[in-house]
């Protein structure tokens, strides 16, 4: 029924017809688990660099003349 919607016309349910519905569908779900995994990884990425960001803001430098002498 999916099939003949697309086609605009009458197909019939052979194998190859059911063969390319189940192609398309797998496909359709790899492509969707593959945006997840690269969205959410830059995401990630991101929110880290963020969080360093503000992490560091309070942080003090040190300097060479600081450092104690042995």
């Amino acid at each position: 029924m999916l099939m003949s919607r697309l086609a605009g016309g009458p197909v019939e349910a052979t194998t190859i017809v059911r063969m390319l519905t189940v192609v398309g569908i797998m496909l359709g779900i790899f492509c969707s688990g593959a945006v997840g995994i690269v969205l959410g990884s830059v995401f990630g990425t991101a929110l880290a660099y963020i969080v360093e960001a503000i992490g560091s803001l309070g942080k003090v430098e040190k300097t060479e003349g600081a450092k104690a002498h042995n």
